[in-house]
């Protein structure tokens, strides 16, 4: 089992953006609004991001996986939330920062379709990237380096920091746009 990830700050016009792009690569792509739902009924499956309602969205290609294992625990029905599906999580926004996550996929490197359709879904959001980023040493505000290019920064949280809101940081280290 191979395990991908992908740090990112996304706006809600970054979702609006990867949805259409993921759904130009994969038609039949599914949307899992949450991990989980009550007994007897069945998982939220919507044609977007922006459908969902949850912070927690689970990318389903059904062509791969016709089915999503799930089990009962404690009166709820939980669905897989590895292999099966990819993790994305939303960028909250809170006290004038946007807080970054991570999309994360485990596959069969194995199996070609599995690695071809990950590979290609972390392909799409790192050609979202609108920006670089450099980390600024929080106590001093030396550079401690003018390059990071660990993270994806869409277009529209590029534009939120503009406009004033902060990127959510490490413990002593702050992110900053290295040009606007």
């Amino acid at each position: 089992m191979a395990v991908k990830r992908q740090s990112y700050f996304f706006s809600h016009d970054d979702e609006v953006e990867f949805s259409k792009k993921l759904l130009k690569a994969f038609p039949q792509l599914l949307f899992r609004d949450g991990d989980r739902w009550s007994v007897g009924g069945e998982p939220l499956y919507k044609e977007t991001i922006q459908d969902c309602k949850s912070s927690g969205i689970y990318l389903w290609n059904p062509s791969l996986f016709p089915a999503v294992p799930s089990k009962q625990i404690d009166g709820k029905m939980f669905g897989a939330i590895t292999r099966y599906v990819i993790q994305y999580d939303r960028c909250p926004i809170k006290d004038k920062t946007i807080d970054w996550r991570q999309m994360t996929a485990s596959f069969d490197s194995a199996s070609p379709a599995e690695k071809q359709f990950t590979d290609k879904v972390f392909r799409i959001m790192k050609s979202m990237n609108s920006t670089k980023l450099r980390a600024i040493c929080a106590v001093s505000a030396l550079p401690i380096t003018e390059k990071v290019s660990s993270f994806v920064v869409g277009a529209g949280a590029a534009v939120l920091v503009k406009n004033g809101l902060n990127l959510s940081s490490a413990i002593g280290v702050r992110l900053e746009i290295a040009a606007l």
